[in-house]
């Protein structure tokens, strides 16, 4: 089964404020979720991705099922723990188990 998934403006402007500040801090985990997401944007197959990546096919799909469950929060969620900058203990729990971070 085929399908496209295609995102407003607003939300190509937050992953990209998202994967320029994952750039200056150098997560590189970060940078491969969000390049993802944007990838998947522009149309290119799961499979593609993950081999440009270096990833496997099921992380893309896993990142792609959380941002779609949950939204930009999963990225960003994802951002705050690799930063180091989670304030509340249940969300980094549930960040930790969503990304096997």
């Amino acid at each position: 089964m085929n399908f496209r998934i295609r995102y407003n403006r607003e939300k190509i402007k937050e992953l990209m404020s998202s994967l320029h500040k994952a750039y200056e801090l150098g997560d590189i985990h970060i940078v491969k979720r969000v390049s993802a997401m944007l990838r998947i944007h522009e149309g290119q197959s799961v499979k593609d991705i993950s081999q440009i990546l270096g990833v496997s096919l099921q992380a893309v799909y896993n990142w792609l099922k959380a941002f779609l469950v949950i939204g930009y929060a999963a990225n960003r969620q994802a951002y705050i723990l690799n930063t180091g900058q989670c304030q509340i203990p249940y969300q980094c729990i549930y960040g930790t188990i969503l990304f096997g971070i």
